[in-house]
């Protein structure tokens, strides 16, 4: 998957990019475009650990 490594994929069918920043950007939203477009999984998700409260952000890989 190129230069930039996945975090964790799930089974081979979901990809998981693991973050502990203040904010999900926008950046981190492409980053797993276009892990997803080149791996060929359909869901792939950000979780961001920093918070109190645990943020999930889904990306659907629509071709």
């Amino acid at each position: 998957m190129g230069g930039n490594r996945v975090d964790f994929s799930v089974e081979n069918k979901i990809l998981l990019e693991a973050k502990a920043k203040k904010f999900i950007t926008k950046e981190d939203y492409f980053q797993v475009k276009r892990h997803l477009e080149t791996s060929g999984f359909e869901p792939g998700l950000i979780v961001n650990f920093r918070n109190t409260c645990l943020k999930l952000k889904r990306i659907i890989n629509i071709y």
